[in-house]
């Protein structure tokens, strides 16, 4: 195999024979998951033949886009998909990886001997003990409340780093997702979230961003700088260049009391999230579309204890047909005075066995996902470090290795959300085919509030996400067809459709996914204001990698009839919308 080297910049050949790594002279053969390999980190979505690019430093980053005609930005932990991910299909193409940036390693032993320390993953090794947070790649400004990061850190090393930070209890991210084992570029890329009415997604969160452009100089974004482009920087899915660091706000951590609702019928869920659509739309039609989180803690009510309910997450157990609800409720103390307090840990001990007996028995996998997670719902009053849910070391690593699935995400906009889980729950129980066995795992669900982000699910409205994960299909000789005639309903108008996760499931046309995608549909109001961004930051399609879905074609409001070439529509505070109609731009099959 014939390796190439770009100055002092490692690349990575892959083929389908073999994987090798040059560096300094050096040659190594690697695991095949991301960063020694471009696919996803189980394996099963793969970028075939391109090169992958492991910088040392920002000026590395900056000569490998300067230098490479098709590049993009990958970050490292979960995804499932090839159509946001893969920069091209040829050796003129690079993917690049930030996790191996040596500020990520400072403090850190050298253990591959070149010079650099280097951390390690705590999902992969358990007796790791050096994390890619640091005083260098993690700089928190106690004063103005924001910590400037660099892209390849951990969200799991970040917020165990800020917890234990200075000497008044630490401080957190003010909301964050289920699974943190992913880079920080990566999650707020793609708009990842916890669940939080009152921060915005982690994309949301961020003041500015670092990033090195198609012609291989950096540029800072913020909203004081470019508010547009700022919009389009938020969830850019990795299309407008390179990030390399991001600003993000912080808080003190708080004393938080998390409660649960459990066993709920599904039927009642349904009638109780038909009351939440309904109550959403009257209050939003009285008083307007922008709502802070004290109107949701109005509708959410108050917990056993009488608190106010001011961010909830719900688990929907499919086999079993009921529901449970974890709620957050913000105490008026510091952190340095709480005492944990829960009942047990409730971890599960079960170890299954062989995977193909996820092909049936669903009831019985999902009690066992149940007692899985019962450790992160016990109810009790913690710092929100803790209080908040997020994935385990230990649930990680059994999530990644226990068995292959695909996970998806939809969101489904609040004023539909009643409507949708009715149609949801009809298809699982009331059909023919059962479609409730095609379903392992709960859903979970969380919401977020409206985003200012040009491609946030909640651009438009507040949306409730619905995570789920499909076991069968690695397991069935790639078939589930009762998961996807679900994901059919949620891709139907009763629920929206709803948005799909641009870091997840449900994109690979390979698979026959998302072809006919329309970009000016599902985002009308949005769509060609990212648009504009490209065609001012990558106008030659530098960083559009193998998707045909960055497309965008518009028309003359004088004339509708008439298309004009889209970048005269763009201004400098995006899409010209008194002057241009945002065009749709379909495959021609569909």
């Amino acid at each position: 195999m014939k390796m190439m080297m770009t100055r002092d910049v490692s690349l990575v050949m892959m083929s389908l024979v073999g994987l090798v790594v040059a560096s300094n002279s050096i040659v190594l053969e690697v695991s095949a998951i991301l960063p020694a390999s471009v696919t996803n980190f189980q394996g099963h979505f793969t970028c075939p033949n391109v090169m992958l690019g492991k910088p040392k430093t920002e000026e590395q980053v900056s000569l490998i886009v300067k230098e490479h005609p098709l590049v993009k930005a990958s970050g490292v932990g979960h995804s499932w998909n090839t159509e946001f991910t893969c920069s091209g299909n040829a050796s003129n193409a690079v993917n690049i990886v930030t996790t191996e940036m040596q500020v990520l390693g400072i403090g850190c032993p050298d253990t591959n001997g070149d010079g650099i320390g280097d951390p390690c993953d705590t999902t992969l090794n358990p007796a790791c003990e050096c994390s890619t947070c640091n005083n260098e790649s993690c700089q928190v400004d106690e004063a103005n409340g924001v910590v400037k990061v660099a892209a390849g850190v951990r969200v799991r090393d970040l917020l165990d780093y800020l917890a234990t930070y200075g000497e008044s209890g630490g401080y957190t991210l003010p909301a964050f997702p289920w699974f943190i084992d992913q880079t920080v570029a990566g999650a707020v890329s793609t708009a990842t979230h916890g669940t939080t009415m009152r921060h915005g997604s982690m994309s949301q969160q961020v003041t500015e961003f670092e990033v090195v452009l198609a012609d291989g100089s950096t540029k800072t974004f913020s909203d004081e700088n470019n508010e547009h482009l700022m919009s389009a920087m938020r969830v850019n899915v990795g299309r407008l260049g390179v990030n390399t660091w991001l600003t993000m706000k912080i808080e003190p951590q708080r004393s938080v009391r998390r409660s649960t609702r459990r066993n709920q019928p599904i039927q009642d869920f349904v009638g109780e999230m038909k009351t939440l659509q309904e109550k959403y739309i009257a209050n939003r039609d009285m008083e307007g579309a922008d709502h802070d989180g004290d109107f949701f803690t109005e509708m959410f009510g108050k917990d056993d204890a009488g608190l106010p309910i001011h961010e909830k997450a719900m688990y929907w157990f499919v086999p079993t047909q009921e529901a449970w609800h974890i709620q957050f409720s913000l105490l008026e103390v510091e952190p340095m005075s709480v005492t944990e307090n829960q009942q047990s840990d409730g971890r599960g001990a079960l170890t299954p066995g062989e995977r193909r007996f996820m092909r049936s028995n669903a009831r019985l996998w999902s009690e066992f996902y149940a007692g899985s997670v019962t450790y992160n719902v016990m109810p009790g009053t913690f710092a929100s470090r803790r209080a908040y849910m997020s994935m385990t070391e230990g649930q990680s690593r059994r999530h990644r290795f226990f068995s292959a699935y695909d996970q998806w995400e939809m969101f489904v906009p609040l004023s539909k959300v009643g409507d949708c889980v009715a149609a949801v729950a009809d298809r699982l129980y009331n059909s023919d085919d059962e479609a409730w066995r095609g379903f392992r795992t709960q859903f979970l669900m969380r919401l977020t509030n409206k985003e200012s982000g040009y491609l946030s699910y909640s651009s438009d409205e507040p949306v409730m996400g619905f995570n789920m994960e499909d076991y069968v299909q690695y397991n069935n000789d790639g078939k589930n067809d009762a998961f996807q005639a679900v994901m059919d309903v949620f891709r139907s108008p009763v629920c929206g459709p709803a948005r799909v996760h641009w870091g997840k499931a449900g994109w690979d046309q390979s698979r026959g996914q998302e072809v006919c995608f329309d970009g000016a549909a599902e985002f009308p109001n949005t769509w060609c204001d990212f648009g504009c961004a490209v065609s001012e930051l990558d106008p030659n399609g530098k960083f559009a990698g193998i998707s045909t879905k960055w497309q965008w074609a518009a028309s003359s409001k004088s004339s509708s009839d008439v298309v004009v070439e889209f970048a005269q529509c763009c201004g400098p505070d995006g899409f010209k919308k008194d002057m241009c109609t945002c065009e749709s731009v379909l495959p021609a099959e569909c």
